[in-house]
């Protein structure tokens, strides 16, 4: 298996702390990465540029990676190109397993390409580099936050001591605030409506999405009033508004998990409460109305994403607003 140095993991350290997961491969330094000089007094990081690979997935809505401001930005501040391999949604997995098992990996993962298992499987492999040394010498900030939130580290921490990726930290409960609602104000603007602000001024606002020719481009049967990547995001999107909540993580994530909350401090399943069903039938009406997407059921990611981007959608709720353009 190709090794990689623990230089590799600098970079990323210096790079890419922010991402949603970072990993890199292997505990031997070569030969040409002990020869480079970094700059310890800040930027830019090396004086001759090099060039390091890595791995992300592609999400619908982006673009190449090498076209993004972000990372031209940092190459221009580090003098560090990185040659990236993206794959999209449908293919990130099965090209990941294929390079892993190759033994050609890449200098670092991002976005959670690695699971939780390929990490701790790996690393005890001795293919992914321990960070926990490079954190101490070169990332005082990600120090800091071990240091306010000491169950950051311990969270991340791998069962051999080692720690081997860095996560994604949210200074926000995500069962509280899981995904945020979106209305289309040009919509809202375009029929002189207000925001709704109660459950059936909800059902009226979408209902005047659907009747009123929204989008203003001539047909009256292209508006989308409601929809989310699946029913399961699409439920939880308005089962807030009947007190139904996600505190507590349980279950596959793909199936949407349990809503599950702390009640009289223990942990209550709501599967079978009065709120619970009045949430599903409001959930059955938007379905039964049209309101709701009618592929909702079906569809994937990307056609979810094709129809945001084609301004069909007057309500989603997403877990990044920004994914939905203007």
């Amino acid at each position: 298996m190709k090794a990689r140095s623990g230089f590799t993991i600098l970079l990323g350290l210096l790079l890419l702390c922010q991402a949603a997961t970072l990993m890199a491969g292997g505990t031997k330094e070569s030969a040409e990465t002990a020869a480079i000089k970094v700059n310890e007094s800040g930027f830019p990081i090396v004086a001759e540029k090099i060039t390091v690979k890595g791995f992300s997935r592609l999400e619908p809505q982006n673009g190449p990676y090498d076209e993004m401001t972000l990372w031209k930005d940092y190459e221009e501040m580090t003098n560090i190109h990185i040659d990236w391999e993206t794959p999209g949604l449908q293919n990130v997995k099965e090209r990941k397993n294929l390079i892993m098992a190759s033994g050609e990996v890449p200098d670092f993962f991002i976005k959670g390409v690695l699971t939780e298992g390929d990490i701790l499987k790996y690393g005890a492999a001795g293919v992914i580099t321990p960070l926990e040394d490079l954190i101490d010498k070169w990332a005082p900030n990600v120090k800091k936050m071990f240091e306010v939130y000491p169950s950051i580290k311990d969270g991340i921490t791998a069962p051999d001591g080692h720690i081997y990726s860095l996560p994604n930290v949210s200074a926000y409960a995500r069962g509280v605030v899981f995904r945020y609602p979106l209305v289309n104000m040009k919509w809202l603007e375009r029929l002189g409506l207000e925001p709704a602000k109660t459950s059936e001024e909800f059902l009226n606002m979408l209902r005047a999405f659907r009747d009123n020719d929204a989008n203003n481009n001539g047909d009256p049967t292209d508006e989308i009033p409601y929809s989310a990547h699946n029913m399961v995001l699409g439920f939880r999107g308005i089962c807030g508004m009947f007190g139904v909540n996600y505190e507590v993580h349980y279950g596959d994530p793909s199936l949407g998990r349990y809503p599950m909350k702390i009640e009289n401090g223990k942990v209550h399943l709501q599967l079978t409460d009065d709120n619970m069903k009045k949430a599903l039938q409001y959930y059955a009406k938007m379905y039964e109305e049209k309101l709701l997407d009618q592929e909702i059921f079906i569809h994937t990611k990307k056609e979810y994403f094709a129809k945001l981007a084609a301004g069909r959608y007057g309500f989603t709720p997403l877990h990044q607003p920004r994914n939905a353009g203007d």
